[in-house]
């Protein structure tokens, strides 16, 4: 096997994360909807001959880091790796199998070098609308939520699979968004293919294993040099969530090891029949984002980072359902698992660790309707609560995390869509206070000015259970939805808004850390200075 110098590994390591940069670059350029290209929810990715990751974009939601490698295996049972043609693309978005719900769209494209298969290209991203109930909380089982696409042949030898566009056609609410995605994702991962074969060509590269090899050993070794710098032995965390009759629990049990580490959720909640369910390949990967995160950030994310992570969970959990269970908003409970991580290993390196955000879960408003024109309309809008705080700053106010999205900027959400941002505001006083204080959350109020009846799909929680301090930090403050100045009691669910109905979204405060009554006076007043404070 071909040894690689440290200087020449790090020059092709970098090579194929360019490549992938340049694969995503592709995919905001050519995609329809503002989920891709605003709120950039995808990830474009190299993977070896084995479907194991080999690099990634630069930009990429963490959910899709884990799930994609796992993704390309199920693919290639379904479609084994000797039965691939140039121009073949395979494409499922089942939650088993995808992302953990059936919005996202897996697309998997081999890549072939002088005749032989030597890679994949893969890429992942949220679409506008799969049909069934709209993005939201409410379904009972995975049948409501849209179409469950098994593992198939978008292209077959470069040729359209019709059936699969006529799917998408027929059965969405916005075909045009949606086929644009798709054909979007699939010319992201032609232009990855293309550029790793004139990489190859250019290095006299034949065979791929060996790079691969290399770069997922170091990342390996990596992961597993910070992961020894933690004491050996069991760290525990628990919190809440709102759920929908009873809270949800997350129990924890993180266990150090000989560089390695292995998460647990013996304890938690079962899955329940609202779809707020985390298949278990989810909750790996939030999971062991959150170790990466916290140990070993700075290294580049591969397949060799990942294998001293070992996640278990009870089957028929929540956090690992089983079959019909809804899971269509699966981010309202996988957002909070790096602070299972980071609350269990607070003890040990405090430094490091966050309170939990106002942000975890982030919150989503799906809006469906029609143009005065007569033309629908879907536009997905992601919002932030409160950033937990740190050892040593106080949580930032609005940011995503760790979802990652960014906004849809105001003024483009009201030309898209026959809405009005009647405002945005910070709320003072909603970060939990501490030594260092939680991040304010914001109010955000949103007004029908179409026509005919908008159908919102709301996804909030913490409407009862604030984000936790961290280490004597205080909670952050709760959050709340209104419609037209009343409280919608189901805030996981669907409301109908007429012509100047107004939606009001207050999102909560992210924990505080340490004790309030070490804060320095400076940054009291500051607070006070800037209308942090309540």
């Amino acid at each position: 096997m071909k040894k690689y110098d440290p200087i020449s590994l790090e020059i092709l390591w970098s090579r194929l994360i360019a490549i992938a940069d340049e694969a995503a670059a592709t995919l905001v350029r050519t995609a329809f909807s503002t989920i891709v290209y605003e709120t950039h929810d995808y990830t474009c990715m190299l993977l070896d001959a084995n479907g194991d990751s080999l690099s990634q974009s630069s930009r990429s939601a963490p959910s899709f880091i884990g799930t994609m490698p796992e993704t390309a295996k199920h693919l290639l049972r379904w479609f084994p790796a000797e039965t691939l043609a140039p121009g073949d693309v395979l494409l499922t978005n089942d939650p088993w199998m995808g992302t953990g719900h059936t919005p996202d769209m897996n697309v998997l494209t081999p890549i072939f070098h002088r005749g032989a298969l030597v890679a994949f290209a893969g890429s992942v991203s949220h679409v506008v609308d799969i049909g069934g109930i709209p993005y939201a909380a409410s379904a009972r089982d995975v049948h409501e939520e849209g179409l469950r696409i098994p593992p198939c042949k978008l292209y077959s030898r470069g040729e359209r699979t019709k059936l699969v566009f006529d799917l998408f056609e027929y059965n969405t609410r916005a075909p045009e968004q949606v086929i644009g995605d798709v054909e979007a994702l699939v010319t992201a991962n032609a232009m990855g293919a293309q550029r790793l074969v004139d990489l190859m060509e250019e290095e006299g590269i034949e065979d791929l294993g060996p790079l691969a090899a290399a770069i997922q050993s170091a990342s390996e070794q990596a992961m597993r040099r910070a992961l020894r710098r933690i004491p050996d032995g069991d760290y525990e965390h628990q919190l809440c969530l709102d759920g929908f009759e009873e809270p949800l629990l997350f129990k924890g049990r993180v266990r150090m090891s000989d560089g390695g580490i292995w998460i647990d959720y013996t304890g938690s909640s079962a899955q329940v029949r609202r779809g707020i369910n985390s298949v278990l390949r989810y909750t790996y990967s939030y999971t062991a984002f959150g170790v990466k995160s916290l140990l070993d950030p700075e290294t580049p994310n591969n397949q060799g980072a990942f294998r001293a992570i070992r996640v278990t969970a009870p089957e028929g959990c929540f956090l690992n359902c089983t079959p019909p269970a809804p899971t269509s908003a699966r981010n309202l409970t996988g957002h909070v698992l790096p602070f299972i991580v980071y609350g269990a290993l607070a003890s040990v390196v405090p430094e490091r660790v966050a309170a939990v955000g106002g942000s975890a879960p982030g919150w989503a408003v799906a809006l469906h309707g029609e143009q005065d024109s007569g033309r629908p309309f879907s536009i997905l809008l992601f919002l932030s609560g409160g950033l937990g705080a740190t050892a040593s700053r106080d949580g930032n106010a609005c940011m995503s995390f760790p979802g990652l999205v960014a906004n849809v900027p105001v003024e483009l959400g009201e030309h898209l869509a026959p809405l009005r941002i009647v405002s945005k505001r910070l709320l003072p006083g909603s970060g939990g206070a501490g030594r260092q204080r939680g991040g304010l959350g914001q109010e955000v109020i949103i007004e029908s000015v179409a026509r005919g009846p908008v159908r919102a799909s709301i996804q909030a929680d913490r409407i009862r259970t604030p984000a936790d301090g961290l280490l004597g930090g205080a909670p952050g403050a709760c959050g709340t939805v209104l419609l037209n100045g009343r409280v919608v009691p189901d805030a996981k669910g669907m409301v109908t808004l007429e012509r100047g109905d107004r939606i009001v979204l207050r999102l909560p405060g992210g924990g505080g850390f340490g004790d309030p009554a070490e804060r320095l006076a400076e940054a009291i007043a500051r607070d006070r200075a800037m209308g942090y404070a309540a």
